[in-house]
């Protein structure tokens, strides 16, 4: 697989994000007193509104930018992962961030070596003509 592939980053990756991150840490916050989450929790919430129209605008492009991801792209998300996240429940941050990275790298993983694959055994071959299709010409 080549590596000028066209890539675009995670902008919008990072903004949806940006919003469930503040989503979690609002909830985390409103029912860290009385365990209820009520109007007085409202201020909580306050960085997930102001960020849920960014995250909700460019939701369409986020398989884009999973779909021309690089390796270094994931890695630079990684990292961006772990700086932006934060819940006082440090075990729990860890795991989540932990498991983030591990998706990734899978996504990397599956559109590098399973992916690119499959696209390449459906091109047509040399001589024009289509690959055979096992399932319909049995």
């Amino acid at each position: 697989m080549s590596e000028d592939k066209l890539t675009v980053g995670f902008k919008e990756t990072k903004e949806g994000l940006t919003f469930v991150f503040a989503l979690v840490k609002g909830i985390t916050s409103a029912l860290k007193d009385d365990g209820k989450i009520t109007v007085g929790d409202l201020p909580h919430f306050l960085p997930s509104l102001l960020s849920v129209k960014g995250a909700l605008e460019g939701i369409d492009k986020v398989p884009v930018e999973f779909k021309l991801a690089s390796q270094a792209e994931a890695d630079e998300l990684k990292v961006w992962i772990k700086k932006e996240f934060d819940i006082p429940d440090d075990k729990m941050e860890q795991f989540i961030e932990d498991a983030f990275a591990v998706l990734l790298d899978m996504w990397v993983f599956t559109s590098r070596y399973l992916i690119s694959q499959t696209q390449e055994m459906n091109e047509p071959l040399p001589n024009g003509t289509e690959p055979i299709d096992e399932a319909s010409s049995a």
